[in-house]
């Protein structure tokens, strides 16, 4: 699982992978619907982002041929999804914003990785 919100496979797998010239799938890439204006904000400041998809720009962060799965349970969430991924990066301000929320919650996150 991979998105603005859940980022632990930057400590550690990311590196490993681009060592080894390994590409990364991610999946989750709206965070179970929390990055597509699903939810909406309590404090209604009108600081929601706007977009219905704009968590699918988080892909712009990949590099080396890597992916992302995009999870859709009708066609017309398909249909919303692809032209999202081709609209390009997130504006700066906007990844800065991320980082600086992923830097408050990242020790809540959970890993990537599961114990048997």
């Amino acid at each position: 699982m991979y998105n603005a919100t859940t980022r632990q496979v930057e400590a550690e797998l990311l590196p490993c992978l681009r060592r080894f010239g390994l590409r990364f799938y991610a999946y989750n890439p709206l965070a179970g619907g929390l990055l597509t204006g699903r939810y909406k904000y309590e404090d209604k400041d009108g600081k929601q982002p706007e977009g219905r998809f704009f968590g699918n720009s988080w892909a712009e962060v990949y590099r080396n041929r890597d992916a992302v799965i995009l999870g859709t349970s009708s066609l017309e969430q398909l249909e919303e999804n692809l032209p999202a991924v081709e609209e390009g990066p997130l504006e700066p301000a906007v990844v800065g914003a991320f980082d600086q929320a992923w830097r408050l919650v990242a020790h809540d996150c959970p890993n990537y990785f599961h114990y048997a």
